[in-house]
């Protein structure tokens, strides 16, 4: 009798020990998932506020909005929470409270924010005029069946000047610039992406012999190079004729 009861009572102890070698196996699994969910987009991590010590500027951020805003990454069901650095011209996830994560830009993303205004923002490549490859994020301003046009929107960081003379001294501030426009020409087989020229001279000239015709319908409707209707309205009569 004593040794059946022994086997009784090592059945809990059995029991207890395999329900926790399951529970270690199933934890652990998770662990290795949201590891893997991590390292998909990369393995650096650093704090959200990070931006203040690298650029020890007391205003503004180098963001676009500095809050974490809802997203849809790819063809992913998951949501994710993203913000756009306009200095570096990069996009952070946030993983953790205390986490963000850089996205790599030479991957291939798109990603539409969740917060009811549809705005889509892609990797693409272009030639800066250095003739240097450049990869960034782009918004998609207007998507046509010729082309698409996009912006990237764009921030400096000013360092702070000291005192001197007369001239009192400026913080070091974050500013808004002029946004960059870009087209891809679906008619083209490459399928790149090429800055377009701030300047009223540059801009007709990017049309080529189509220069005169483009700067006659400029001239008559008002059009503006640097408003992003305007620059639909232009191309839109480019592409339609």
């Amino acid at each position: 009798m004593p040794q059946v009861m022994n086997v009784f009572n090592s059945k809990p102890r059995i029991l207890q020990a395999s329900l926790g070698c399951f529970f270690a196996v199933f934890c652990y699994g998770d662990m290795c998932a949201q590891q893997l969910r991590n390292e998909e987009f990369g393995t650096v991590y650093y704090e959200p506020n990070f931006y203040k010590t690298k650029y020890k500027a007391p205003e503004g951020s180098p963001y676009l909005n500095e809050v974490f805003t809802a997203a849809r990454i790819n063809d992913r069901d998951e949501t994710h929470f993203v913000r756009f650095d306009a200095v570096e011209g990069v996009v952070e996830i946030q993983m953790a409270q205390d986490r963000v994560i850089v996205l790599d830009n030479s991957i291939p993303y798109t990603i539409t924010l969740l917060n009811g205004n549809d705005q889509v923002y892609e990797t693409h490549e272009y030639i800066n005029p250095k003739g240097d490859k450049v990869s960034t994020f782009l918004r998609v301003v207007h998507r046509s069946e010729n082309y698409t046009l996009f912006v990237r929107e764009n921030k400096k960081y000013f360092k702070e000047v000291k005192a001197q003379g007369y001239a009192a001294a400026e913080p070091a501030v974050f500013k808004k610039t002029q946004d960059q426009f870009y087209i891809m020409d679906k008619r083209k087989t490459s399928g790149s992406v090429v800055p377009l020229p701030g300047n009223s001279k540059g801009f007709r000239e990017f049309f080529e012999n189509d220069a005169g015709r483009i700067k006659s319908y400029i001239k008559t409707n008002k059009l503006s190079i640097s408003q992003s209707e305007d620059l639909v309205a232009i191309f839109d009569y480019y592409f339609g004729q």
